[in-house]
């Protein structure tokens, strides 16, 4: 190999009597292969690489042996790490990608010269800072703080858009090194800021914390995660800083002690943040009044979404109401994860009180891994959205796919997925989506849902992705396809049928049944019954069954629209 690697091995041969009792004087060619990549002649590289694999431990052992590392071997180690600080490709530093996490594994001027890569990059785009072993060996807490002033030179330099700190037990110290690099820095390219457990030592780091999130002009994103009790004084230092911020679009609180505190400090009341668009809150408990108080009074909140939060069916029945009622945002995902933990009272809860004759539906409601009774809860729920008797819901997910062999409806009549003789024309679903991983499952629900859409006027998309799909229930489809003009959009990712063709089947019938949506509008517009309709749609095929009953309606002037149509 010519260049860098050459040079190197003609090196080795050269030195061979300095290292030969422990070197080999060819160089693997892991070491070769990595530098001539960091060096951008062969395939580019866009992470730190991973220095512990086998045929690079003889040069970067573990930190227990770094003195053995002499002669030729810290030549090798040395061009290594240089050929990274030069690499001008790299898109993402994860500390923990060279030594998972370990960079102590690195002396201090050795971590300077990896870095050095990255100051004034225009092409890295995200840092992640995560020091796995600092405290299985303790090391001195000053290497840990001049690691994060390189960090923040890189910050102050770089296009960095997302830095993420998790599990390191910063010193405030660190967090004041990492914020001087955005301090003063109107050209700061940082969008996202993640905190993740255990992110600093103590709380008063949070002070440097809330000075990132105001130096930082262009940040849309913070999200903090797994975040244990914190004094509430803190809490107002960081709600202050959400306060002020104008460029913060999306929160994202993740187990989170203090989060309904947080919520109400920063978002609530008149002096609330302004810029705030999306709140995501997951695995979140005791929020009760705190979100529905958000809800109501934030000027600027567009879209919130829920996942596993814990609260009584009361506290949901409530919250369905501010949705109805009062609250600002327009759009609401719901997810319930293994959701036998909850009380189905609060799923039930909050569709219902959400409800409403005379607003559209702005709920997107999502039940993952039910059991099969909470299964069959599921369905009972999709029935009663598509009769039009709970209109809370934009979109439906019932996500089963853990659901294996046989599965029999307990004490079920013949139908599971009843209409109570109602057509389906006043439900307001828009969206339904079913991962079903029993074959029997898909079978039995799906026959029935087919059945039941067959006038519903509302449903535009139907999701199957990863469900055990089989002959029949396609047959069932195409069947529903040729009276069903709504659907425009069937998802079989994943699935048999995206392999088998059909899928490709699926798309053309929905594709004519647009066409043929275009000139049932007309009879739409003379709000005719589905049998006159229905005659309507023959004649313009072309079909003699239309027989007299186009005579009802012939001198209703919709004639012309009709041969209009068929032109």
């Amino acid at each position: 190999m010519e260049g860098a690697g050459a040079s190197i091995v003609s090196h080795a041969a050269e030195t061979r009597g300095m290292d030969s009792a422990y070197e080999e004087p060819e160089l693997p060619f892991a070491v070769q292969d990595l530098i001539w990549r960091l060096e951008g002649k062969g395939e580019p590289m866009t992470t730190l690489p991973y220095l512990r694999q086998r045929e690079l431990r003889k040069f970067f052992p573990k930190r227990a042996s770094l003195s053995t590392i002499t002669g030729w071997r810290s030549k090798v180690r040395l061009r290594v790490l240089e050929a990274i600080g030069n690499c001008n490709t790299l898109t993402h530093l994860h500390v923990d990608d060279i030594f998972h996490g370990d960079i102590w594994m690195l002396t201090a001027s050795e971590r300077e010269v990896v870095l050095r890569g990255f100051m004034s990059s225009t092409v890295i785009k995200k840092i992640c800072l995560y020091f796995s072993s600092r405290r299985e060996v303790e090391m001195p807490i000053s290497d840990e703080e001049s690691f994060c002033l390189l960090i923040g030179r890189i910050l102050n330099s770089s296009s960095v858009q997302v830095l993420r700190i998790q599990f390191c037990k910063l010193s405030a110290r660190c967090f004041l090194n990492l914020a001087s690099g955005l301090r003063g820095n109107s050209d700061s390219k940082l969008q996202r800021l993640e905190l993740l457990g255990d992110a600093w030592e103590d709380s008063s780091a949070v002070k440097h914390v809330a000075d990132m999130i105001n130096s930082a002009p262009r940040l849309e994103t913070l999200g903090l995660y797994r975040m244990g009790a914190m004094e509430e004084e803190y809490v107002g230092i960081l709600s202050q800083a959400l306060i002020e911020s104008t460029s913060l679009k999306q929160l994202w609180l993740d187990q989170v002690e203090w989060g309904a505190a947080l919520l109400l400090k920063a978002l609530a009341g008149d002096d609330g943040n302004r810029s705030i668009e999306r709140l995501r809150l997951e695995n979140m408990y005791r929020l009760g009044g705190s979100l529905r108080e958000v809800l109501t009074s934030s000027p600027s909140l567009k879209e919130v979404r829920l996942w596993c939060v814990e609260m009584s069916p009361e506290e949901w029945h409530q919250l369905g109401e501010v949705i109805r009622d009062q609250a600002r945002a327009t759009y609401f995902t719901v997810q319930f994860l293994s959701f036998e933990w909850f009380e189905w009272e609060s799923i039930e809860a909050l569709a219902c009180a959400a409800s409403s004759e005379v607003k559209d539906p702005v709920v997107d409601l999502a039940l993952y891994h039910p059991n099969e009774d909470k299964l069959m809860l599921s369905v009972n729920l999709l029935g009663r959205v598509l009769r039009g008797e709970i209109k809370s819901l934009k979109s439906f997910t019932i996500w089963a796919g853990s659901m294996k062999g046989t599965w029999i409806p307990p004490n079920q009549p013949e139908s599971i997925l009843s209409m109570n003789g109602k057509t389906g024309e006043t439900s307001v679903l828009k969206r339904l989506d079913l991962l079903l991983g029993s074959n029997d499952l898909c079978k039995v629900l799906l026959k029935d849902l087919f059945l039941c859409l067959r006038g519903n006027t509302s449903l535009i998309h139907l999701d199957f992705t990863e469900s055990k799909l089989d002959e029949e229930t396609f047959r069932d489809l195409m069947e529903l396809l040729q009276v069903n003009l709504t659907l425009r959009e069937i998802d079989v990712s994943s699935t048999s049928w995206a392999r088998d063709g059909k899928a490709a089947l699926i798309d053309e019938a929905v594709k004519q049944n647009q066409k043929r949506a275009v000139y049932m509008s007309v009879f739409r517009e003379a709000k005719l019954t589905f049998g006159d309709a229905k005659a309507g749609r023959l004649f313009i095929c072309g079909s003699p069954l239309a027989g007299l009953r186009l005579q009802s309606f012939s001198a209703s002037g919709y004639n012309a629209k009709i041969e209009e149509q068929c032109h």
